[in-house]
């Protein structure tokens, strides 16, 4: 049988809420995360990465950029991703979204 379902698939801002209040971040950050979540999919710069690494990446970066003191500088493991993957979508970002090493 042929059935037309649509199956949302997850993005990497679904998931920022969840991984922001993991971190305790602010709502400025939260919203600095979901910015260059957007931007990071209008440059097709995440597509085919994990959604969930994407987020906390995106997390992180936007705790450096608000100088959010609530988020720990040191990324770790979440349920998900690792910190070494984590950390690699933070590069990323930091190098193809804000354009800076």
């Amino acid at each position: 049988h042929a059935y037309d379902l649509k199956i949302p698939t997850a993005t990497p801002i679904d998931f920022v809420p969840r991984i922001a209040n993991r971190l305790g971040a602010s709502g400025v950050t939260v919203a600095k995360a979901n910015e260059l979540v957007k931007e990071a999919i209008r440059k097709g710069v995440m597509a085919g990465k994990v959604p969930l690494s994407v987020a906390a990446a995106a997390v992180y970066l936007a705790a450096e950029l608000t100088d959010d003191k609530n988020v720990p500088r040191k990324i770790k493991d979440i349920p998900g991703a690792s910190k070494n993957i984590i950390h690699d979508r933070y590069d990323e970002l930091k190098k193809r979204v804000l354009g800076t090493d």
